[in-house]
């Protein structure tokens, strides 16, 4: 996993990448061992209350998204025990020293028990911070390929400067129209609030896997459907903005983006890009669990 805006030392990815590729074949046999239990489930180990509820988005119609390969055995451990079952096998890996998050490797293991990126950090940020934190909840353990070296650097929040460095590039077109739209709704850092109460929804606490209400496990997140399309509906606009003759990113005021939508649109889309949703009740619910299409209204 890398972003865009990073840099290799010399030889880095071509001693790296080998080692990380040979060490990750030893978590094969675990892999396998739970995928043959996910295919018996639900199991003494699945909760009762959840037995009846397809936990896993296995059709790709489910607000609720599971990681494919984490058996209930192990979902429902506390975090110290999850520990010892990845204890022979590596997790994650940091191609240098540093905890760098812009650029890190997974494991086939890791990449099928963690579950996947939380969409709910549409547009941009917090979503790499984020998985890495599921990543040691579920127990895996990181390895550090070269500890040694520095041997990476990231150019942070580049994409910020990209829209200025080709605001002269006509040729572009669409393509900085669409630089220009995205960079506006990215400065609002939306994920961060998202990211922020995420763990009042997520079990975060050993030995307390069926509290009440029981929240979320660690490799599930839900669907926000109307903040997507509350943020989605931001971007169009700004990108509809920005497509119209001597349009040029001006003030960076925090409501700039929708200063140019109605009143009326502006509130709308102001309130519904909320992060909070009762994430656990989608959880607990198999109807609310299916509904994969949520019209915007005002309300």
């Amino acid at each position: 996993m890398s972003n865009t805006d990073i840099r290799f030392s010399p030889e880095l990815l071509e001693t790296s990448l080998p080692r990380i590729h040979a060490r990750a074949l030893g978590g094969r046999a675990l892999l396998e061992q739970f995928k043959d239990e996910v295919a018996l489930e639900p199991s003494q180990c699945t909760p009762e209350a959840f037995r009846e509820v397809p936990i896993r988005s296995t059709d790709g119609q489910h607000l609720l998204v599971s990681s494919p390969s984490l058996p209930d055995r192990v979902r429902y451990m506390e975090q110290a025990q999850r520990e010892q079952v990845f204890r022979d096998v590596d997790g994650y890996y940091y191609l240098d020293r540093q905890q760098q998050t812009a650029v890190w490797g997974l494991s086939r293991l890791a990449l099928e028990t963690a579950g996947f990126f939380d969409e709910n950090c549409l547009p941009a940020y917090h979503e790499d911070t984020d998985f890495l934190l599921w990543l040691r909840l579920i127990g895996l353990r990181p390895v550090y390929v070269e500890p040694h070296r520095l041997g990476v650097i990231h150019l942070i929040h580049s994409i910020f400067s990209t829209e200025r460095m080709f605001a002269a590039a006509t040729a572009l077109g669409d393509v900085l129209v669409f630089l220009r739209g995205i960079t506006e709704v990215s400065r609002f850092m939306l994920p961060a609030e998202y990211i922020a109460v995420k763990p009042r929804m997520v079990n975060m606490e050993p030995g307390q896997p069926l509290r009440s209400p029981p929240l979320l496990p660690p490799d599930v997140w839900v669907l926000n459907e109307q903040r997507r399309l509350a943020l989605e509906e931001m971007i169009r606009l700004s990108m509809e903005y920005y497509s119209q003759p001597n349009r040029e990113p001006g003030d960076r005021r925090a409501d700039y983006i929708l200063a140019f939508s109605p009143a009326r649109e502006r509130w709308r889309l102001w309130r519904l890009r909320s992060p909070m949703m009762d994430a656990a009740s989608v959880y607990r619910d198999d109807s609310l669990l299916r509904r994969v299409s949520i019209p915007m209204r005002c309300t």
